[in-house]
């Protein structure tokens, strides 16, 4: 069964057209906005910034980024208003407004 747009357009709908408001009338947006900001993640920062530092989850508004080392979380902070301003430019203004950045967790040794 093909789902009809409300113009009467017969073309196929995509997926995440009918999914997105779904979850949002759902009460998963922050679940939602959360995965479309880490497929976007990676050309938003760039390759370089992104094997650094990656989102951990969304609160809100405020991000958590991890980040590698204490290096990078000089570095990310001084990127922090220019990804906010990408970001929001990618998902939707107001989407993120703060950034917290914290360092990843190292692994226990095995």
């Amino acid at each position: 069964m093909s789902k009809r747009r409300p113009d009467g357009d017969r073309r196929l709908v995509h997926i995440k057209d009918m999914l997105g408001p779904v979850l949002e009338r759902s009460g998963a947006k922050t679940l939602w906005t959360e995965a479309r900001l880490r497929n976007a993640w990676a050309s938003v920062v760039g390759t370089d910034v992104a094997a650094h530092a990656r989102p951990a989850r969304l609160r809100g508004t405020n991000l958590v980024v991890h980040v590698s080392s204490d290096a990078w979380a000089t570095e990310f902070a001084y990127l922090r208003d220019v990804v906010i301003g990408r970001l929001n430019t990618r998902l939707g203004e107001g989407t993120v407004t703060e950034i917290t950045i914290a360092k990843r967790r190292s692994s226990p040794p095995s």
